[in-house]
């Protein structure tokens, strides 16, 4: 009976969990690279400045994402996490209703913030109270960004060709989606009940030698940083890559949407094998083999090239965020892990707020989405080269009581 209580729990939290980074990370920042040829157009931007709106995302992500860290360690990760969808709401409904760039900038603005606000107090959450499944819960939550792919592939295009303005409306859509999460945030969740007694044993470690200063938790945040760099620029220019290679708007929404679909089982299933094989082989087979989807299209810009890419890149891409934030969980005490996740985020924020910029400007001037894509090659080797020379950390913070006593503790 209580591994039936046990399992009902585990798959609940998994739901809303991806649920929140489907609204976060998904429509909040990656779905922007379907909207953005629409969006473009409609408020007449150019590349670099189409670009640059991906950009002020990950700026309002950075500004915010160790705040919320600290604030999930000391207010609750549940409290954070319903703040932050908050804030996509309104952010979202603020973009609906954008009439120049000046408004657009400030609405994604307040969705990094808001994402920001979301996905790591989510994951310490998940994290806190199924710590012997991290890999596969971490994997389960970013199967939101995949799902967000998909429904924005098929949606997406859809809407935004066959109604007049019609990526208003995609990105009112979007904020209704935000709103009944986070009601279900509401009524759902629950902070780990280990926290407080955790908190209260670690009253003597300090965080700068615990977590800033840690060598495995640097050598994660390096890793990420490079990974961040690389991360936006194909789901932010990859739609348009497609249509200036003369792809159909539907077909190559279609293509999105199967990478979303690969995505969503593909996280879930990259880390159950981390938790098995270990999380340092995973993350060089990983970077490796987005690596080689993302040169099929340098090297054969077509249909077929663009369906191999997407392939490869969505049974993968994905998992690498959950593989990293995983990774960095098991090098802190429990007590920590909002704060080390929210540390080594920003690393993944500053790589994501020079990354698109850098891809338009790419596009704009050098020799266009090519040059973009060998470039967030060459930021994948580094991440590779990082994760090659990772060793397996100390099983010491790992929490060791069993689901169960936990579970009895929220009832009590």
């Amino acid at each position: 009976m209580e591994d039936r209580v046990n399992a009902k729990m585990f798959w609940a939290y998994m739901l809303v969990g991806l649920l929140l980074v489907l609204i976060s990370l998904g429509f909040g920042r990656l779905s922007y690279g379907v909207v953005m040829p629409f969006m473009q157009e409609g408020l007449r931007l150019s590349y670099a400045q189409a670009g640059f709106l991906g950009t002020i995302t990950s700026l309002g992500y950075l500004a915010t994402v160790l705040l919320a860290g600290w604030l999930a360690a000391r207010w609750g990760n549940k409290q954070t996490v319903v703040l932050g969808c908050s804030l996509l709401v309104l952010s979202m409904f603020g973009l609906s209703s954008s009439n120049g760039y000046g408004v657009a900038m400030v609405a994604m603005f307040g969705a990094g913030v808001g994402s920001g606000m979301v996905f790591t107090p989510a994951l310490s959450l998940m994290v806190g109270w199924f710590p012997e499944r991290r890999g596969l819960a971490a994997g389960f939550l970013m199967s939101g960004t995949g799902l967000a792919m998909v429904l924005s592939g098929l949606i997406v295009p859809a809407v935004s060709t066959g109604v007049a303005d019609g990526w208003r409306w995609v990105w009112r859509g979007f904020a209704a989606a935000a709103l009944l999460v986070f009601l279900l945030a509401v009524w759902l969740l629950r902070n780990p009940p280990s926290a407080a007694s955790a908190a209260a044993r670690s009253g003597g470690l300090s965080i700068s030698e615990q977590v800033y200063r840690n060598p495995g938790v640097l050598r994660v945040a390096g890793m990420y940083f490079s990974f961040g760099i690389a991360y936006l620029v194909p789901s932010t220019f990859q739609m348009s890559y497609m249509l200036a290679q003369q792809i159909a708007s539907t077909t190559a929404g279609m293509l999105t949407a199967m990478g979303g679909v690969l995505s969503l089982a593909s996280s879930p299933v990259w880390g159950w094998v981390s938790d098995r094989i270990g999380r340092q082989r995973t993350l060089v087979a990983a970077f490796a083999t987005v690596m080689v989807a993302l040169l099929i299209p340098v090297l054969y810009p077509k249909l077929l090239g663009f369906f191999l890419s997407q392939l490869l890149s969505g049974s993968t891409i994905a998992a690498i965020p959950a593989l990293i934030q995983a990774s960095a969980s098991e090098q802190v005490p429990p007590v920590l892990v909002p704060v080390a996740l929210g540390y080594v985020t920003i690393f993944f924020s500053v790589g994501q707020l020079v990354g698109p910029g850098l891809g338009g400007w790419f596009i704009d001037h050098v020799m266009g989405f090519p040059s973009a894509y060998l470039f967030t090659i060459l930021m994948l080797s580094l991440g590779l080269a990082l994760a090659y020379g990772m060793r397996a950390p100390a099983r010491a913070h790992e929490e060791t009581r069993p689901l169960a006593s936990r579970t009895d503790e929220l009832h009590r």
